[in-house]
């Protein structure tokens, strides 16, 4: 798969590796950062650079623009594009070559250095790492250093040997972007296999060859936060989702949205859509006991401050003395952009119902839908345990999508037995004991009785992506 992504070139030869790429030097790769990079890009790029350092085998050393050495110069520029609607650009250096007799060319000789540019859009990559500026920059800035490295979009398929099906997720030289699921933006490990492949793996000896001064690796420390995980979005009522109407004012029940597993440093808005049924609201102010059900602040929207995980939203229940049956409100959490600022979050309606007050109270699980627990995996065998029943019968193997160690794996059956808080996975091909397998399921939009995971009062399991399954 690493030919996806490898431009035949880099391959070829070591002359010509040097000529068009980044190359060894007697063990140093030597670079500059130019100018135009304020403190705070200089860092950064040290951050990405140090990173990639770690994983190849030479060196690499900062050296200034007009030092001989140098094979690349890297820049930012202050306006949205470098050119087009490019966030960022890898100039290759001129070169010249010669052909033999048999039309091959030859005798590759560098004439200039090279050339990376970034530009300000490089920063709304943000949207698939949580919102982070941070993390979107570097991860356009990866995408550059990998053609300098030799890398080449998997949808190139000039060379014969394309992958249009590869997203972000498996290379960063993907152009199909998605929400990135570990929240890393460096090198995947596709990629990290590719550049290895092309200047070898670091194998821990430190070439002398450099000016100790300027090795990176001899003055600047990666930072310990590098991730910016995409949270997940959950909603729930306190106390349950059923509410008895009081005998006389009002009673506060509270909706509260919670973010989790990810990167909080951004703000995050969440779009709501109130489905009142045949319950009557109305603001919290001005509103009439004896015809009005609920009230609340009217809110369409809901956003979390940056660093904050929850926020919750008030419902008042009113007191009314007209007899009428059980009413459920329910709303919808929408997203405020595309792409999703959450990873994963709840792709059914939040439910909250209303009881007379002389109703019992009914049991609060009633309408509750199934937890994930974990999953594990055994040969071909994998177990999903859940927190409840589940209905028994076959579910559609369609449904679900796994991937071992990144390759997606065919799954032939998907059962759950009778009186069983567990559904059986069976995959097309055994699993090592050190892979690493990753399960998604897909919940579909309309509610259905057959083929999908639900409880045993019907309620779906929700959709989820990339669970990190345990080899048992």
């Amino acid at each position: 798969m690493t030919s996806a992504i490898i431009d035949e070139g880099a391959l070829a030869s070591q002359e010509r590796l040097a000529a068009q790429w980044l190359h060894s030097d007697n063990g140093v790769i030597y670079l500059s950062l130019g100018n135009s990079l304020d403190d705070t890009l200089r860092n950064w790029w040290k951050d990405v650079l140090l990173t990639a350092d770690g994983i190849i085998e030479p060196e690499i050393c900062l050296v200034t623009a007009d030092d001989t050495r140098s094979q690349l110069t890297i820049e930012q520029v202050n306006r949205d594009y470098v050119s087009g609607s490019q966030s960022g650009q890898y100039t290759s250096p001129r070169y010249s070559y010669e052909y033999d007799s048999t039309g091959e060319p030859y005798n590759f000789k560098r004439q200039n250095t090279g050339n990376i540019t970034l530009a300000q859009s490089a920063y709304t990559h943000s949207s698939y790492f949580g919102g982070s500026a941070e993390a979107g920059w570097k991860n356009v800035a990866f995408h550059e250093l990998g053609h300098a490295l030799g890398l080449e979009h998997p949808h190139d398929h000039e060379d014969g040997d394309g992958d249009a099906n590869l997203t972000t997720n498996d290379t960063v030289m993907s152009y199909e972007q998605e929400i990135d699921t570990d929240g890393n933006p460096q090198f995947t490990a596709l990629d990290q296999q590719a550049i290895t492949l092309i200047h070898g793996a670091e194998s821990g000896n430190i070439s002398q060859n450099g000016d100790d001064g300027t090795l990176l690796i001899n003055q600047h420390t990666l930072p310990i936060l590098n991730e910016w995980k995409s949270p997940t979005l959950s909603a729930e009522f306190a106390g349950g989702n059923i509410v008895q109407e009081p005998v006389a004012g009002k009673t506060l029940k509270q909706m509260r949205l919670t973010r989790s597993d990810g990167y909080l440093g951004e703000s995050a808005k969440v779009n709501l859509q109130w489905d009142f049924g045949k319950a009557n609201w109305y603001y919290n102010d001005g509103y009439q006991d004896w015809f009005h059900d609920i009230t609340f602040d009217g809110s369409s929207f809901v956003e979390f401050p940056p660093g904050v995980s929850s926020v919750d939203i008030d419902l008042w229940v009113i007191a009314n003395k007209k007899a009428e049956k059980d009413e459920t409100i329910k709303v919808s959490l929408l997203p405020a952009r595309s792409p999703d600022y959450f990873l994963q979050a709840p792709t059914e309606a939040i439910r909250l119902t209303i009881t007379e007050n002389e109703a019992e109270q009914s049991h609060p699980n009633d309408q509750s839908h199934p937890v994930l627990i974990d999953i594990t995996v055994n040969g071909q065998i994998a177990a999903m345990q859940f927190d409840e029943l589940i209905n028994p019968g076959t579910i559609k193997a369609s449904r679900f999508k796994v991937r071992i160690d990144g390759k997606k794996v065919k799954t032939s059956d998907a059962i759950v037995e009778s009186n069983s808080t567990r559904a059986i996975l069976t995959f097309a091909t055994a699993v090592e004991s050190d892979s690493d397998v990753q399960v998604s399921y897909r919940d579909p939009k309309k509610d259905q009785s057959s083929g999908v995971l639900e409880d045993l009062f019907g309620n779906d399991v929700g959709t989820f992506r990339n669970i990190a399954a345990v080899i048992v």
